[in-house]
């Protein structure tokens, strides 16, 4: 098996297609939460040493019965892990056919104990995402429907499980949410969830970044707006102060067959922003690929890099290359620059997840045929070979 520094590695042959959730432990491997088809169970895949060199261990947290609906077999339409300061790593999952997920804490690094519980609310749970606090007890937030209103809701969690009885919600925002939303808690314990709000779909959308002061959101969020733009995305910033990307333009997103590399840089640009909760200040331009813009937000990761740049994870549709490639470049918040390639490669399914380390980062995607692979981003390194493919192929 080769080491993530010398190229590509497979994790595991059972998933394929589905999400998958990547994470660094306190000791510096690569761990991923996915779906296994063979048997339909929630698993944790471990690399035993830093490289990947050895064979990884693989832990089982729970099943998860797929569901047929309108005739086709469902996995889980969402999986995210965090890791708490022991390794032990704490997944939500989705349920197939139900409308609220599931909280899976390992009590231990190996999951030898593992508990769980349904995270149930008042309407159906949409798109939940999971973040750890300093001190390590979760915070989930999500959408909840009701009347055709969307809230933005915010679980303040008791126990690791984020058990009903042992935990209190707050409200961050109503808003008709088009695409996803995110969050993210700071080494500070303040939360950051980024969302937009429709006010006229297909013309007019406002993106919007809620900050709670601390990890409980005791005096509620202060609302950042920013006009005419959709999917505003957090990153770590500079003295105290966070960066703000956001996509300006018209909010509807089509069909991807109806953009392209001549109309998607005449309809939409990448925005970064330097921010706080008083404000944001030297909004700025990033020259971009049209693939990022046409991906913006869903189809996106972006991963903080240890030299102050971020590597942004991007899938979309190319018509010249008949394939969804994924691609993975630098992006400069301070220069507002795109940078190098960090590489490029095919997916599938919509199956890829980043996460950072201390000299790069590491790009977990699902392959056609080889199931859940890493590779290392050296931001330091040569970029790998390009994709050499026509839809004449």
């Amino acid at each position: 098996m080769k080491t993530m520094a010398e190229g590509v590695i497979t994790l595991t042959g059972d998933s394929h297609g589905v999400m998958v959730s990547a994470a660094i432990d306190p000791q510096g491997r690569l761990m991923a939460a996915y779906w296994a088809e063979n048997d339909e169970t929630l698993k944790v895949v471990r690399c035993i040493d830093t490289g990947c060199a050895l064979p990884p261990e693989t832990f089982t947290l729970g099943s998860i019965p797929s569901a047929t609906i309108e005739g086709a077999q469902q996995p889980p339409g969402l999986i995210e892990m965090v890791l708490q300061a022991n390794g032990a790593p704490i997944v939500i999952a989705g349920n197939p056919g139900r409308d609220f997920p599931t909280v899976y804490a390992c009590i231990d690094a190996d999951c030898a104990t593992v508990e769980s519980a349904y995270f149930t609310a008042e309407g159906r749970v949409d798109r939940p995402h999971i973040a750890l606090t300093p001190d390590g007890t979760p915070r989930i937030t999500y959408s909840q429907f009701s009347n055709n209103v969307v809230t933005i809701e915010l679980a303040v969690c008791g126990d690791l499980v984020c058990s009903a009885d042992e935990r209190t919600t707050i409200t961050i925002d109503t808003a008709q949410v088009l695409a996803d939303h995110s969050i993210r808690i700071d080494q500070d314990g303040r939360i950051l969830v980024g969302y937009e709000n429709v006010l006229l779909l297909d013309e007019l959308a406002q993106a919007r970044v809620a900050v709670c002061a601390d990890d409980t959101c005791s005096d509620g969020p202060t609302i950042l707006t920013f006009d005419n733009a959709i999917g505003a995305r957090t990153t770590v910033g500079t003295d105290g102060d966070f960066w703000v990307w956001y996509r300006s333009g018209p909010p509807d997103y089509g069909s991807e067959g109806d953009f392209d590399q001549t109309t998607v840089p005449d309809r939409w640009d990448l925005i970064v922003a330097s921010c706080n909760e008083t404000g944001c200040s030297n909004a700025t331009e990033v020259e971009v690929g049209w693939g990022l813009l046409l991906a913006w937000p869903i189809d996106v990761r972006l991963t903080a890099l240890s030299d102050g740049t971020v590597a942004a994870a991007y899938n979309y549709w190319s018509s010249e290359l008949c394939a969804a490639p994924l691609e993975i470049t630098v992006l400069d918040p301070t220069e507002a620059q795109m940078g190098d390639q960090l590489g490029v490669y095919y997916l599938w399914g919509n199956t890829f997840d980043t996460v950072g380390t201390d000299h790069g980062g590491v790009v977990v995607f699902g392959a056609e045929e080889s199931g859940l692979q890493a590779v290392e981003l050296g931001v330091d390194g040569p970029a790998p070979a390009g994709l050499d493919r026509a839809c004449d192929e």
